[in-house]
């Protein structure tokens, strides 16, 4: 595994999968900014809340890293993440479904962590088409 790849890859088992606030500090720079749907979040304190909220809605959750390029201090990767909805999460209703989706993500490193993010996910659409199921 790359030296680019590690910091990814490991964030997502340690944080995403575990849940594991705590290690938000060694993956992620103190000024960490992610840029999504138009908008910028940065820090740890962002970083923090989504893993909480996503934790809350869906407790057990399985994440596959898929990376396509790196250049520079650059990758592009793609995550899968499958759980069950057994609680609320941005405004969506538990479902007890299994959700299954995507995220596209460039993501900087700098001196070994994740520095800045862009990020494009279809997880509104995968809650909605839970809805319809």
């Amino acid at each position: 595994m790359s030296a680019l790849a590690t910091p990814i890859r490991d964030a997502n088992a340690r944080i995403i999968v575990d849940g594991d606030v705590g290690e938000i500090e060694k993956y992620f720079s103190e000024k960490y900014v992610v840029n999504f749907g138009g908008s910028k979040k940065s820090g740890h304190a962002g970083v923090r809340g989504f893993t909480r909220a996503i934790h809350e809605a869906f407790p057990t959750l399985s994440v596959e890293v898929e990376i396509f390029l790196e250049s520079g201090s650059r990758l592009a990767w793609r995550r899968c993440i499958r759980g069950i909805q057994t609680g609320t999460f941005q405004g969506f209703p538990a479902s007890g479904l299994r959700i299954t989706w995507r995220d596209m993500v460039v993501s900087r490193i700098a001196h070994g962590k994740i520095a800045e993010e862009w990020v494009v996910t279809d997880l509104a659409e995968a809650l909605l088409r839970s809805r319809k199921a």
